[in-house]
């Protein structure tokens, strides 16, 4: 869903986002200097006490030790001593000691106050300490960790780890060996207190919660005034991983938590002796002092963000929005199908809202004379539209447009399609197949052929059949053209088709007729002519068939007389078919001529089993010619008898029917083939076996001289003559 559907609140929603990306961006990068500040503060402060812590143990308590130590062992008369010792354990001051020695060790204590005592301890494992240095009874020095780190650096004075004496006195060892460096004497051994050291880095604070911590080059814990249990125990022992290896972390910072606290350490290494001083406070309160510098940062930042934006705003609703907000007004407008007057926010700007107006007036101005002369041509085809329409939808043609690209569809059908086919237009729109599907099978192909084989300047005329809704089959004619674009492509065609089947209907009836009438004048012609000899030959053998000597020829001359007798009836046809016959039309009904030639058919129907039944309706007079009336109804009564079955009923039934006398004659049969319907009335077709072909163009002659049509339907139930006679005749 678009929540801002308007350029002002995109551009406003732009700016609110611009300046909290920068203000976000700003922000960080402050936060991260104040940091950086912070911790820098944190680390010259750490950096400059530690360094300060190193320097009092290296300077004044480790190398004055060392020294001092140095000193001892090179004096002879402590060499000397250790010569006397040998192997004795003395706790007290022994006697073996000289006056002058024990003066000069006394003299040599007084001015060291931090040294606790000196001790003395001997290859053969003799033991004397100076002054009081407690001691657990008898015990061999060379096992003490202070003699082993002496004896492994010979010549040397060694630091070894502090121990914690009664009363948790922290002491720092300094040893160096005596004698010989190749095969030493002995090992004499400062115990130097630590106790001052101590108290000063318990007291030294950083803010709230700093504090120092002391670590020597074992990494053993040496002051830790916030656990004094952690005292010469090294981090891995406490499990403290973010102080391990110490030895390669001078100068860092590094963040550790323990006590569910995280906190920063500056790690400062003494290069020389390996001790490590800690700086340590909680991450909290550095966090809090960079919040707190912050504060005045941020106070300036939000206000002249607020300034910005809000200047920023102002100046996008003044220049920008405001005038897009008149050009969406007005475009609205012109979408609606108003012209608006001019755009005045960008008179006199030389930026792109002053030639968008301007533009958008020129186009105002432009749109409004084309809307103009646009009405004027939709007036006018609007016009020439309904007088088309009017044209079209009263026509008894039919009117069609068919698109064949980019797709093939039916576009317009006129309203007489229902009259010529059945099928309403619509049917057609919303049946794209049915416009070849009523077309005839036989002619389908023929017409598909013809639309695909159209030229862009020819005309097509063409004839088909179609069949309609109701079965029935008719004839049209096809007048189309091809509509082209500019490039010469077909792209429709349109047409005009016109129902053409009583003009089919009427060719056949004249070629029919015209075939008939070729007929009657060769009877006509030639009719007398065979009558004659005809004549003459049935004379003769009436009279020899009545001589003695003939008698026994009675039968073959009965015979010979009989197949004379049928071809004048033959001849008698052909004679009926002729024009210059002689016709006598009188006023008569046609109930009365089928009532008395009734028993006659009758008759003839017993002979062989079937039957005739007459369903005679109340119908006007005709003027007619009876006796033709009554060859025309035997015809076709006698072709109803042959073609039903043994006991089949022939149904003789008359009717008025929109002012016309119908005569219809049905029978039984099997029905007529197609392919045989149209060859109905031809003269000399037969499918009898003794027929003449000469039954039925009778019937259509004398239908023809009364002004009458015939109409065959047929079917596998039986075959329907229906014979129409108008009655505006008489």
């Amino acid at each position: 869903m678009n929540l801002f559907k308007s350029i002002k609140q995109r551009l406003l929603a732009g700016v609110f986002l611009a300046c909290t990306v920068s203000y976000t961006l700003c922000g960080i990068f402050v936060i991260c200097m104040a940091e950086k500040s912070v911790r820098a503060d944190f680390n010259k402060l750490a950096q400059e006490y530690a360094a300060g812590v190193q320097a009092k143990i290296s300077d004044r308590i480790l190398a004055t030790a060392k020294e001092d130590v140095a000193m001892l062992a090179g004096d002879k008369r402590t060499e000397a001593l250790i010569r006397r010792l040998g192997g004795d354990f003395c706790d007290k001051m022994p006697g073996k000691m000289t006056e002058q020695e024990l003066q000069h060790l006394l003299i040599f204590l007084k001015t060291h106050d931090k040294v606790l005592g000196v001790a003395i301890g001997t290859e053969e494992g003799g033991y004397l300490p100076y002054t009081y240095v407690p001691t657990a009874g008898r015990y061999d020095p060379r096992v003490r960790p202070w003699y082993t780190a002496a004896m492994a650096n010979p010549g040397r004075p060694v630091v070894s780890d502090p121990y914690l004496q009664v009363g948790n006195r922290m002491v720092l060892s300094v040893s160096q060996t005596v004698g010989p460096v190749e095969k030493p004497l002995g090992v004499i051994v400062w115990g130097w207190s630590l106790d001052m050291l101590t108290q000063e880095l318990n007291t030294k604070k950083f803010g709230r919660t700093g504090h120092v911590m002391l670590l020597n080059e074992n990494d053993k814990i040496v002051v830790s005034p916030k656990h004094a249990e952690w005292l010469l125990k090294t981090p891995a022992e406490l499990s403290i991983p973010g102080l391990s290896g110490l030895e390669s972390a001078h100068g860092q910072i590094r963040q550790v938590t323990w006590d569910g606290t995280d906190k920063l350490v500056y790690i400062n290494v003494d290069p020389t002796i390996g001790w490590k001083v800690l700086c340590l406070v909680d991450a909290a309160e550095v966090a809090a002092e960079v919040q707190r510098s912050l504060l005045p940062i941020w106070l300036v930042f939000v206000g002249f963000s607020i300034v910005a934006v809000f200047g920023l705003v102002a100046w996008v609703a003044t220049d920008i929005t405001r005038p897009l907000t008149e050009l969406a007004a007005c475009a609205r407008k012109v979408a609606e199908g108003g012209f608006p007057d001019e755009i005045l926010s960008g008179r006199g700007r030389d930026d792109e809202i002053g030639m968008l107006s301007r533009s958008f007036n020129h186009m105002v101005n432009e749109l409004a004379a084309a809307a103009k002369e646009q009405e004027r041509y939709r007036q006018t085809l609007e016009e020439k539209e309904r007088q088309y329409r009017l044209l079209a939808e009263n026509a008894a043609d039919v009117i069609y447009l068919y698109r064949l690209k980019p797709k093939r569809r039916l576009e317009y059908v006129s309203p007489s399609v229902f009259v010529v086919t059945g099928y309403s237009p619509d049917a057609f729109y919303t049946d794209q197949k049915l416009l070849f599907s009523v077309v005839h099978q036989e002619d389908r192909a023929r017409l598909k052929a013809q639309l695909a084989n159209l030229s862009v300047s020819g005309t097509v005329f063409t004839s088909f059949r179609i069949i309609c809704q109701d079965r029935s089959e008719i004839w049209v004619e096809q007048k189309c053209v091809p509509v082209v674009d500019d490039s010469g492509n077909i792209l429709a065609v349109e047409g005009i088709i016109r129902d053409v089947t009583e003009r089919k209907n009427m060719e056949y009836e004249i070629s029919r007729l015209d075939r008939l009438n070729v007929v009657g004048q060769m009877a006509a012609n030639i009719a007398h002519e065979i009558r004659n000899p005809m004549t003459v030959v049935r004379g003769y053998l009436q009279h020899i068939s009545g001589k003695g000597d003939f008698t026994k020829y009675k039968d073959q001359f009965q015979m010979m007389t009989d197949e004379l007798d049928r071809a004048n009836q033959i001849i008698t046809e052909y004679l009926s078919l002729s024009k210059h016959g002689f016709v006598d039309f009188k006023t008569g009904n046609l109930n009365q001529i089928i009532e008395a030639i009734s028993p006659l058919l009758q008759a003839e129907a017993a002979g062989s089993a079937k039957h005739v039944k007459l369903e005679l309706g109340t119908v006007p007079d005709l003027y007619m010619d009876e006796k033709q009336m009554r060859q025309l109804l035997l015809n076709l009564v006698r072709n109803g008898l042959e073609a039903s079955p043994r006991g089949g009923t022939v149904t003789i039934c008359t009717y008025a029917d929109n002012g016309a006398v119908i005569l219809s004659v049905r029978d039984q049969g099997q029905g007529i083939p197609p392919n045989l319907l149209e060859k109905l009335g031809t003269p000399f077709f037969t499918t009898k076996e003794y027929g003449t072909g000469l039954g039925l163009p009778v019937c259509y002659r004398i239908a023809d001289s009364h002004q009458g049509t015939i109409q065959v339907r047929t079917g596998p139930t039986g075959s329907d003559f229906t014979v129409r006679f108008k009655v505006s005749a008489v």
